[in-house]
């Protein structure tokens, strides 16, 4: 029987997880209950410890955004469990030759072509002395901030270096 008491209808105490509701109990009582969905799942209304969900409880409901545990305005997630786009604002801390990518309650950051990610910054990758160009035979690689150039050696031609053949000086 499920009439809020605390009590199953075998006499049996109601717990958290069983399906009955002990929401008749005063609240200080350590077996008060405001929901009782039978699961153990923090991603709906009832949370696992048998209490509502709610923003800022740091449980994401399908209808939030994001639940950072508090309802601060100002950080990742806002007081309403909306997300706050940090790339948008201009207030994420992405490095240089980076893109700032939005994402439910916080940003990441993705190192520009060219570049790959060392220690909280975006270096510029050197494509000649790791073998990632394709620059021809008979021409030689330039590193650039992010690129490569390549060019023909003397006495060769080619269109941007990469198909260099021997220049006729007779």
């Amino acid at each position: 029987n499920e009439d809020g008491d605390g009590c199953t209808n075998n006499c049996q105490e109601a717990s958290c997880g069983d399906g009955i509701v002990a929401n008749r109990l005063d609240p200080g009582n350590e077996r008060y209950e405001e929901c009782d969905d039978a699961n153990n799942s923090n991603a709906d209304a009832c949370t696992n410890d048998c209490s509502s969900a709610a923003c800022g409880d740091g449980h994401v409901q399908p209808e939030e955004v994001c639940d950072d545990g508090n309802t601060d305005a100002g950080d990742r997630c806002s007081a309403d469990c909306t997300d706050i786009d940090q790339c948008r604002a201009g207030i994420d801390n992405c490095p240089n030759n980076s893109q700032c990518i939005n994402i439910p309650g916080g940003y990441n950051c993705d190192c520009d072509s060219g570049y790959e990610s060392v220690e909280e910054r975006c270096d510029d990758v050197n494509e000649c002395t790791a073998g990632t160009d394709n620059c021809g035979e008979n021409s030689n690689c330039t590193n650039q901030s992010g690129s490569f150039d390549c060019e023909c050696e003397d006495g060769f031609t080619g269109i941007d270096g990469r198909n260099c053949r021997d220049i006729n000086e007779c």
